[in-house]
């Protein structure tokens, strides 16, 4: 393969016209991210913003580029605003230092919509040549000449010592990222990209469509908007038969739920049966007997209503093929098919908090993710699920108190597990409950500070079961 001047823009395009959207977008958005760092060396007015607006850019590439979705569409929304904010932000730089900061931004801008746009990759691969130099050149002839792997589960600077002035400034900014609470997910993300480590690829696509009027209200609200998603994930992930209720003094406690293995089955398949009748008969929404996802949920209702985990499975893998058919545009917008895919989504929730056989199925997933802990990490959970406590009372605090006690001893591995998982289903619900109260502008609980104490538990379950689905 002849060599390609990357720094040459014509010669960057000649070279990403012969390449696939994904390649374009990770190629883009690693060039960017070698150069992110660099936007923290502004600090006038709508610094944050630039920040924002660039990582969500960088990370909006990173998810094309890993094919989650084949609908570019939702790229251009992504980027309604952010070439205009970038220029603008960027037009007030000192002139003292305007060229690492502004490359580095108009980089990002561009790798949000490389998978269309061979132009926009080479510019975005230029404009971070052009804040590194020889060794972002270098990095990406390397990322060049290996399209054919997984380019984000290497190092950015694979291929290439990382220089010291960028190592330099990548330490500034993960300094200053971590100075605020409401960076985490992209403190996170970014350093795990620099690693070559992230992995969490589910979540980074849900972040990346956010809706634009959130990312319009600012960096608080997006923070918050991924806090919800983090605890619906949880909750969603280590169902549970009970239910964690608010008592009259605004403390929380727990009881138990009751429900029928056979008549749960029967319901669900009324249901799944109700909503897809609707959808088939819309004609608006063109989802007809013929495709796949009606296919495969006649078949999981015909077949599979003795066979719990595999009803389950199948719910869940028609609605995720029904969103993709929004995404893409084969489905059109309808109400009907909306009450579809809200059923398949509730219906194989309610079957795993349920439904005993497959409560013990994910069970045991869950429970080979959180069995192996380090000591630091099961005394951190310890300490965690003790802060819970203020907040809760009767059986919940007294089971929390269990559970603390447990996971800081850690005598046996599967009680520990048991301990993580039960405490962060609990600590996602009572999450979710705040922030909705947050929202009215109601709730008791603002002195104890119980949702925040929920959220970082939530965050260090969820962390532990990111190296996969469970």
């Amino acid at each position: 393969m002849a060599e390609v001047d990357f720094s040459d823009v014509n010669a960057a395009e000649v070279w990403f016209e012969r390449q696939t959207p994904e390649v374009r977008s990770t190629m883009a958005s690693r060039a960017a991210l070698r150069v992110a760092a660099n936007l923290g060396r502004y600090e006038g007015e709508g610094a944050e913003s630039l920040v924002l607006t660039a990582l969500r850019c960088t990370l909006t590439s990173a998810v094309r580029g890993m094919g989650r979705t084949a609908d570019v569409g939702w790229l251009n929304e992504a980027t309604r605003s952010a070439n205009s904010a970038a220029h603008t932000t960027l037009s007030t730089l000192s002139p003292v230092e305007p060229v690492p900061s502004a490359h580095s931004g108009f980089s990002a801008v561009y790798s949000a919509r490389s998978a269309k746009s061979v132009g926009r990759a080479a510019l975005s691969v230029a404009h971070s040549i052009s804040s590194t130099g020889y060794f972002a050149k270098a990095a990406t002839a390397w990322d060049s000449e290996n399209v054919e792997t997984d380019l984000n589960a290497n190092a950015l600077w694979a291929g290439v010592d990382v220089p010291d002035s960028a190592q330099i400034q990548h330490t500034m900014f993960l300094t200053d990222l971590s100075k605020k609470p409401d960076w985490d997910f992209f403190r996170s993300w970014y350093e795990q990209m620099w690693d070559g480590t992230f992995i969490d690829w589910d979540l980074a696509t849900t972040v990346a469509k956010i809706d634009d009027d959130v990312w319009d209200k600012g960096l608080a609200a997006v923070a918050e908007e991924i806090r919800g998603i983090e605890a619906r994930r949880l909750t969603e992930a280590l169902p549970q038969i009970e239910e964690v209720f608010e008592t009259v003094t605004g403390e929380y406690d727990v009881r138990g739920t009751i429900a029928e293995p056979t008549k749960l089955i029967d319901s669900v398949a009324n249901r799944v049966q109700f909503a897809m009748d609707l959808a088939i008969d819309s004609n608006v929404c063109d989802l007809d007997s013929m495709s796949t996802a009606a296919k495969i949920l006649r078949h999981a209702l015909e077949n599979c209503l003795d066979d719990p985990n595999a009803l389950e499975q199948f719910l869940r893998q028609a609605g995720a093929l029904i969103r993709s058919g929004l995404d893409s545009g084969k489905f059109g917008d309808d109400d009907a098919l909306d009450v579809l895919v809200r059923t398949l989504d509730e219906t194989a929730l309610q079957l795993r908090a349920d439904h005993p056989d497959v409560a013990d199925a994910v069970d045991a997933r869950v429970r080979q993710r959180l069995r192996e802990l380090e000591d630091v990490e099961r005394l951190r959970g310890a300490a965690l699920i003790e802060d819970m406590r203020e907040g809760a009372t009767g059986r919940l605090d007294a089971e929390f108190e269990l559970a603390a006690e447990t996971t800081r001893e850690g005598d046996s591995p599967d009680a520990t597990a048991e301990a993580l998982k039960q405490s962060g289903n609990r600590a996602g619900k009572i999450s979710l409950s705040e922030r909705a109260k947050k929202a009215e502008g109601s709730g008791f609980m603002s002195s104890i500070k119980i949702g925040m104490r929920a959220q970082n538990l939530v965050e260090f379950v969820s962390n532990l079961l990111s190296g996969g689905t469970v």
